[in-house]
């Protein structure tokens, strides 16, 4: 979770996240402060893990659209969708 958090509040722009995998049992709050923190487009969620952040999302939500994947391929082109020109997508599983 450290790596995520520290790669959203570096980061420069506005970006849309991916997030998800293999749920570890650990807390999703210090994601959901880093997301309201920052410029955030949207967030994709994919794996095990979606439906546990997506309502950690749900209790402090973002400012940004959440949406879920049912594979890797779907989120990307999600995330694509909901970028603006000289956005980013962020790759980080969070798990």
């Amino acid at each position: 979770m450290a790596a995520v958090v520290a790669s959203i509040d570096g980061f420069p722009r506005p970006f849309v996240l991916i997030a998800g995998g293999r749920d570890k049992g650990g807390s999703y709050q210090p994601l959901c402060q880093a997301l309201a923190r920052s410029q955030v487009r949207g967030v994709v969620l994919i794996g095990e893990a979606a439906p546990l952040i997506e309502g950690a999302l749900q209790r402090d939500p973002p400012a940004a659209p959440v949406l879920r994947a049912p594979t890797l391929e779907a989120a990307v082109a999600q995330a694509h969708a909901l970028c603006r020109a000289g956005d980013a997508v962020i790759l980080s599983p969070a798990c």
